[in-house]
């Protein structure tokens, strides 16, 4: 089933209330074919999702743009998205990259800074740079109860959608239905893993003190940082503003967050460079580097390069070449963030 273009969508809706707590958003990235080597280049940024891969140009999807849409078609779409993988994704320490080689629908839900450690009752430290199958998280009877959730919940979708009777559906509301159902599938694993989290704890609310010091980190991202004596002065008034020693911080951030606090401002700082990249914002790269608190272009270049694996130059140039298509409602989103590029490499993992 073909994609259009763009090459790449990206749809951002508001959570279930009764998930808002924990997830600031659920996503959906359609992603079309792309010549050899192109790859869909996200941007880390500190974040854990629960995602859901789907190919879309597998055969029971293709059913459904073929024939009627009957019950028998409407159960294997239903079906094949609700038994796609599940994985947790962990905060990342530097660019992912995702084949272009083939039509995708991902789906996601994105957990609150500091939130997913106490819905995923671990730390987060051990999936930085990973991933989890949620059967693995869950344990496989809480995982068949998901399972059949996520294809209840889909069933529910499609014949909210109207589809039914022996015509044939057209594209555009075929790809609609299978969008609606691949978020309820996602919605219905997160709603497992807070019901069981909510049984083993009374409060599912970050720590106050990590999510002041992050906070505290956005608000000061862009700050000048010349040195690595600058950023470590930083973290050190950090921990004055907090009450709290540095060796307490580390540790609440390696297991809210992923990674040390420095980590992740320097994340953030990147991903400021990439949003102002994304949006052609005017001004030269200097320009960029002075206005975001780097010592100069040089500075800029190395630490983003050193990230991304693409120097900043290259990355603004995908930015203009393969526009990315934004869609969503009111979501009140934590902070901004990049979105990502459509970009060739080497080599895409």
């Amino acid at each position: 089933m073909p994609l259009p273009d763009p090459p790449a969508t990206l749809i951002v809706v508001a959570p279930p209330p009764d998930l808002a707590p924990v997830v600031e958003y659920v996503w959906q990235l359609v992603l079309a074919p792309g010549a050899p080597g192109t790859c869909w280049r996200v941007v880390p940024d500190g974040y854990v999702d629960l995602s859901v891969r789907v190919p879309v140009d597998a055969e029971p999807l293709r059913a459904v743009a073929r024939q009627p849409w009957s019950v028998a078609a409407r159960r294997e779409a239903i079906d094949l998205l609700a038994g796609a993988p599940a994985l947790v994704c962990g905060a990342a320490a530097g660019a992912r990259t995702l084949p272009m080689n083939g039509p995708r629908l991902l789906t996601g839900a994105r957990f609150r800074l500091g939130a997913a450690a106490a819905v995923l009752r671990d730390d987060l430290a051990p999936l930085v740079d990973g991933a989890r199958a949620l059967d693995d998280v869950l344990g496989a009877r809480s995982a068949g109860t998901v399972a059949t959730a996520r294809a209840d919940d889909g069933s529910r979708h499609v014949h909210a959608y109207g589809c039914s009777g022996p015509t044939h559906p057209d594209e555009a509301t075929v790809q609609q239905v299978l969008r609606a159902i691949a978020r309820a599938s996602v919605v219905a694993a997160v709603r497992r893993l807070v019901a069981r989290a909510e049984r083993a704890s009374t409060t599912l609310a970050p720590d106050p003190r990590v999510r002041d010091a992050l906070r505290l980190l956005d608000a000061s991202a862009t700050e000048p940082a010349t040195s690595l004596d600058a950023a470590g002065a930083r973290v050190a008034r950090l921990c004055r503003e907090l009450s709290t020693s540095k060796r307490t911080l580390e540790r609440l951030f390696a297991g809210h967050v992923g990674f040390a606090p420095r980590t992740y401002q320097r994340l953030r700082r990147v991903g400021a460079v990439a949003e102002a990249l994304e949006r052609g914002r005017h001004g030269t790269l200097s320009e960029i580097a002075y206005r975001l608190g780097y010592a100069d272009h040089a500075h800029m270049t190395r630490e983003f390069g050193g990230v991304m694996g693409v120097s900043p130059s290259r990355y603004r140039r995908e930015a203009l070449d393969a526009p990315v298509a934004r869609r969503g409602g009111a979501v009140a989103l934590e902070r901004t963030t990049p979105v990502g590029t459509v970009g060739t490499m080497d080599r895409c993992a």
